[in-house]
């Protein structure tokens, strides 16, 4: 499906080696981490090592009018890198140069294949923080980050990966390649294309470079886990953290049914049936502050909702921060099956959902709930222990986003749309919004040729 000619200019782009079409070469770049999106063979897969080559694939894409697709990790979990219309493939997991760090000016320049947790590691080393902070960090990329606008726990206090991006370098659907942004934190010159491009989930640009936000280094972090004794309660603790004035760098959740699924996968049977528990962790300059803090959170939530809380020390913080790293894995192999979602909801909307959803749990299905509560930010996690099963599950994740769609919340709050919720756009967005977004993506790319027909399709 692929014209020879684009082939054969692509091969002496970057080298025979570096074009892959055998079916056992390619068959990696099908699928991502979504679990609702059927895999796709792509018509090619090509893998590119410098910035040049990438502009040049790109173009050369382009002039024959043929799709294409950025991929580095494929951590996603929207099916955003998941090909079709026989689209090449661009791998650009070898762009992966931290081309400088300024720490004077607070800011670094990467190229899109830097892998998120080496560029973490490479500004503690020079006193300095990039706080987002999703599960996949040891794998996924700074690219694949900004095009699906990537959070974390830590996005409660921080913001998402949106908050850092202040400029960088891309391709449009021209051909043309675009400067955009700045190297200041603060600027309002023009329309704000850097955001713009953040979280368009590779639909309107190739990107080239990026240009981060750097932050001082917090000196010191601490936390603590919360066990309630129902979800309720724990829910109701979200809320009462705010009420009382606190503002923590986390503040996760976890239901009972993921606590099970964890207890499972561990050789200590560290929760008790039935529980639920908050995770909170406090940052900051001064280390008696930061213990202060979450001891006052201890005494506020223990007298108030009956919990017992516990000040983690070091070792034990990385020991629960590892646990809470591990719950997507742990709720894969509960039951052997799982659909996901990645939701989020007004605050006062979330102890009524988990309420909502719980109900809908039976023989066939366990429903599980986890994630960034602090931020009304949900991973809805549906179980079950057979094939047979899928169907129910996919009839309860129908249920689910238009439940959320009904109280308020989003489909997505940072895994993005891709081709897992495309369908439901509709039912968040009006329909001329949805069309102004349309004539968005014809403007940046009017041959509708990057990761076409994500998000939406286009006519």
């Amino acid at each position: 499906m692929i014209d020879k000619a684009l082939i054969k200019e692509l091969t002496h782009i970057v080298g025979r080696n570096q074009v892959l079409k055998r079916r056992d070469q390619i068959a990696y770049a099908r699928m991502d981490m979504s679990t609702s999106v059927e895999p796709d063979w792509p018509g090619l897969v090509l893998k590119v090592r410098t910035r040049s080559d990438l502009i040049r694939a790109t173009r050369a894409c382009i002039s024959f009018k043929q799709p294409l697709l950025i991929r580095a990790a494929g951590t996603g979990k929207s099916g955003g890198a998941v090909p079709r219309e026989h689209c090449v493939v661009i791998d650009i997991m070898g762009l992966n140069d931290i081309l400088s760090i300024d720490k004077a000016n607070l800011y670094a320049m990467v190229e899109p294949g830097v892998i998120l947790n080496d560029l973490k590691k490479e500004v503690e080393a020079q006193g300095l923080f990039y706080p987002p902070d999703p599960a996949s960090s040891h794998r996924c990329t700074i690219g694949g980050n900004v095009a699906e606008n990537a959070g974390g726990p830590s996005a409660l206090k921080y913001g998402c990966t949106r908050d850092y991006v202040l400029g960088g370098q891309a391709i449009l659907g021209t051909g043309e390649v675009i400067d955009f942004g700045k190297h200041s934190v603060k600027g309002v010159t023009g329309y704000d294309i850097a955001s713009l491009l953040c979280g368009s989930e590779g639909t309107l640009a190739v990107f080239c470079s990026l240009i981060l936000r750097l932050l001082p280094l917090p000196a010191h972090e601490a936390v603590a886990l919360f066990l309630f004794d129902d979800e309720e309660a724990a829910l109701k603790g979200v809320l009462l953290v705010f009420a009382q004035g606190f503002r923590p760098r986390t503040l996760e959740y976890i239901d009972s049914t993921c606590l099970d699924a964890l207890n499972m996968a561990s050789a200590k049977k560290a929760f008790k049936k039935g529980q639920a528990a908050l995770l909170i962790e406090c940052d900051g300059s001064q280390k008696e502050y930061v213990v202060k803090e979450l001891r006052m959170l201890k005494e506020i939530l223990e007298s108030r909702l009956g919990c017992k809380g516990e000040v983690a020390d070091a070792n034990r913080g990385h020991e629960l921060w590892r646990l809470r790293a591990g719950l997507s894995e742990a709720c894969t192999k509960y039951r052997g099956f799982k659909l996901s979602e990645d939701i989020a909801l007004p605050l006062k909307e979330l102890g009524s959902f988990s309420q909502w959803f719980k109900a809908k749990k039976d023989g066939d299905l366990s429903c599980g709930l986890f994630g960034h509560a602090g931020d009304g930010n949900l991973h809805v996690q549906i179980m079950f222990d057979s094939e047979q099963h899928t169907k129910k599950a996919l009839s309860l994740r129908h249920q689910v986003l238009l439940e959320v769609i009904n109280r308020q919340g989003t489909l997505t709050a940072e895994h993005g749309i891709g081709l897992q919720k495309r369908d439901y756009l509709g039912l968040e967005q009006a329909s001329a919004l949805i069309e102004l977004q349309k004539r968005i993506k014809a403007a940046f790319d009017p041959y509708n040729l990057l990761n076409p027909n994500k998000i939406f399709a286009m006519r």
